[in-house]
């Protein structure tokens, strides 16, 4: 019976170290996006309450694909620094709002925990872009 027992247990933490893995491995909510899918977008930071349209949907879209998002979390609300809202109207008529504020991402209202490197490249990718405009 204890040699059953002890057998069992290299194959529960095996098990356990998978599972940790997979819930810290996150999701890539835009994986599959491309910039053909994009018809039109546009960004809008806060501050400086500025909204600028963006004309290379190739570079949005590959921003977009590096997001890794890993839970839902609300307490975005809670912080405060600067908001960058991509608002894209896709090709098949739905609309998208991205919310780019390291260490979350909103979209479509919903906030998640994200990985803060893509994040912060997409909110330079906006003030990028408002300084060239």
């Amino acid at each position: 019976m204890k040699k059953k027992m002890f057998a069992a247990v290299p194959v529960l933490f095996l098990a356990a170290a998978l599972f940790a893995m997979g819930l810290s491995a996150g999701q890539k909510p835009f994986a599959d996006l491309q910039a053909g899918d994009i018809a039109s977008a546009r960004v809008q930071l806060f501050p400086p309450g500025e909204t600028v349209p963006l004309r290379d949907s190739e570079r949005l879209a590959e921003l977009l694909r590096k997001i890794v998002v890993y839970r839902e979390d609300d307490s975005y609300q809670d912080y405060a620094g600067q908001t960058c809202l991509f608002v894209i109207e896709k090709t098949d008529g739905t609309r998208l709002e991205v919310t780019a504020f390291s260490p979350f991402v909103i979209i479509n209202g919903v906030g998640y925990r994200c990985r803060p490197e893509p994040c912060e490249a997409l909110s330079q990718y906006a003030n990028r872009i408002l300084q060239e405009t």
